[in-house]
């Protein structure tokens, strides 16, 4: 076994030993979540040549790849966990938005079948009574108003697959979740390097915190950094980093929960709103310019 595969062992079982909640999708092991006893067989499967689930075949590869834990930790644990609190924290604006979408599409099926044909035939009258000799052209609001009832049909059952397929979590990222999500991984590996070190077991990257940095992109390495930011290095090693860490994850997911479904349902409702406005907004503007060339004869 490879010196390298060694410290992958270690940091790993430190984190179980930690209490992180790991799954690796195998349904052949008595459970689905990664414990001492299931990471022993995995060794034993690795070192005999057999095959290992795809999650921790993947984890080792990060792990060659990269030398962190960071990315392990959020392929197995941390970041998946993450992504479900973020998911049912949007679930609920979800709904609110689905059923946006269900008012916009009777709201829109309404006008087309019963107000429009009414506007259509009020101006019919109206050219007639105006210019009895020149044709009436077909007007194109209702081609209009087929084509927006369409469209909320169709993003209404993208929602509705968006919320069978993750969608939710990944809105919830571009509201706000993706901090909330970095501050628990880094929380968590905090802990993890802690009780490696508290162990003896101190790999390069997983003893010191700015090894994690190898581990995360440009925008995760400036919020490590803003968040050691004035620490000693014995308050950097120290169990109450992770706890601080952990408190910036929760004031971020605090953020994103008073805020973040807000401006989900304010961008999509909104976008409905605006839409309908201005495909109603057509025909009525036209009837009124009939009205006033009639009043003027």
């Amino acid at each position: 076994m490879s010196t390298d595969l060694q410290l992958f062992y270690n940091d790993l079982r430190a984190a179980v030993e930690a209490g992180v909640h790991m799954e690796i999708g195998d349904k052949t092991l008595p459970d689905s979540a990664l414990t001492t006893k299931s990471l022993d067989r995995l060794e034993q499967r690795v070192a005999s040549g057999e095959s290992v689930p795809a999650r921790y075949q993947a984890a080792m590869e990060t792990w060659e790849k990269t030398g962190s834990m960071i990315p392990v930790l959020e392929g197995l644990s941390t970041r998946a966990k993450a992504w479900k609190k973020v998911g049912r924290l949007f679930r609920n604006s979800m709904i609110y938005v689905l059923l946006i979408a269900i008012v916009a599409i009777a709201a829109m099926a309404h006008y087309l079948w019963n107000i429009l044909p009414e506007i259509e035939a009020i101006r019919h009258d109206l050219t007639t009574l105006a210019r009895p000799h020149e044709p009436i052209g077909t007007s194109r609001a209702a081609l209009w108003a087929k084509l927006a009832l369409g469209f909320f049909v169709l993003l209404f059952l993208g929602l509705l697959v968006a919320m069978r397929r993750g969608g939710i979590a990944k809105a919830g990222l571009w509201a706000g979740g993706r901090s909330f999500m970095r501050c628990q991984t880094l929380a968590t590996a905090s802990r993890t390097m802690q009780l490696l070190i508290t162990n003896g077991v101190e790999s390069e990257n997983a003893a010191l915190l700015s090894g994690t940095l190898a581990g995360l992109d440009r925008e995760g390495q400036g919020e490590l950094l803003h968040a050691i930011k004035g620490l000693s290095p014995e308050e950097v090693r120290s169990p109450a980093l992770a706890d601080y860490l952990l408190m910036i994850a929760d004031h971020q997911f605090v953020t994103t929960r008073t805020w973040g479904p807000g401006v989900l349902i304010v961008v999509v409702g909104g976008a409905f709103a605006f839409l309908f406005a201005i495909l109603a907004y057509g025909p009525i503007a036209a009837l009124l310019h009939d009205l006033s060339n009639v009043t003027r004869l």
